[in-house]
């Protein structure tokens, strides 16, 4: 898969957050090469630093056109980062519709953090639907 958009507010957990997704989405075959909003540069847990843009769009508060944010390119799949599960089923079926409509692979990352364990990230699907995929990430 090519392409991805990833939503998230420009706060420090969030980015790691986000970095975390993008980690997860490269381990997964999913080359993120679309982004939309500031370059930010951070270290996490020994990475090389990653250059990356942060989107500024959060679907809930305005109407997302699919062609503007990614201009010629169509992307395979969406990671947005959420750390409320409801929020993101309920945005999830705004953006239904057009993930149907592009014929976009889609993969909603339900973010939660892990006070202790082994691992710095970890990807659980959701049973109810095989599209949603809970990230737990130690920060």
């Amino acid at each position: 898969m090519h392409g991805m958009i990833l939503l998230g507010d420009i706060n420090r957990q969030d980015l790691y957050r986000l970095i975390g997704a993008m980690v997860i989405a490269w381990n997964e075959g999913i080359h993120a090469n679309v982004a939309v909003g500031k370059e930010i540069s951070l270290n996490i847990n020994g990475l090389e630093k990653l250059k990356f843009d942060v989107a500024l769009y959060i679907l809930k508060k305005i109407p997302i056109d699919l062609k503007v944010l990614i201009k010629d390119e169509i992307p395979k799949a969406v990671i947005e980062d959420s750390t409320d599960l409801k929020n993101l089923e309920y945005r999830s079926k705004r953006l239904g519709p057009l993930l149907t409509h592009y014929g976009i692979d889609a993969y909603y990352l339900h973010v939660r953090n892990l006070v202790g364990g082994d691992n710095l990230l970890k990807l659980v699907e959701i049973d109810q639907d095989s599209r949603f995929f809970e990230l737990e990430v130690r920060l």
